[in-house]
């Protein structure tokens, strides 16, 4: 019996418990299960149905208010970065205006900072290219 003979003769639910009597006993309980799931339809949440204008509204709002708030987080963080960067400046200017004769000394406090910030802007870059990906 071919496709077109079997969907013209209607059998299909006859067919289908021979296919499913001919499976192992797990598949079968697999396919049972999802038989019934697709006739019984997807469940409705008891909170979907509860939901109304107003949950929406207040929730738009906290998430617009949300946002707000990032971004004058994001804001205040770059005056903190840029506040770090002008202090250190300055106390680089002050360690070598005090030993400026002595280029041992100001390698030696400054070659361990510029590692440390060469390692801490590398692994920011790395980490803000593994972000955007």
């Amino acid at each position: 019996m071919n496709d077109i003979d079997f969907l013209k003769q209607g059998d299909i639910e006859e067919n289908a418990s021979e296919a499913m009597e001919e499976m192992p006993k797990e598949v079968r309980r697999t396919m049972q299960a999802m038989s019934i799931m697709m006739r019984s339809g997807p469940a409705e949440s008891p909170i979907a149905k509860k939901i109304t204008e107003e949950h929406i509204t207040k929730h738009l709002e906290l998430e617009e208010k949300g946002l707000e708030l990032a971004y004058k987080d994001k804001a205040n963080n770059r005056w903190l970065v840029i506040a770090v960067v002008v202090c250190l400046t300055v106390l680089a200017g002050f360690v070598l205006f005090l030993f400026h004769d002595d280029a041992d000394v100001v390698l030696r406090i400054f070659l361990p900072i510029i590692t440390g910030l060469v390692g801490v802007g590398g692994g920011y870059g790395f980490g803000k290219s593994k972000r955007e990906n």
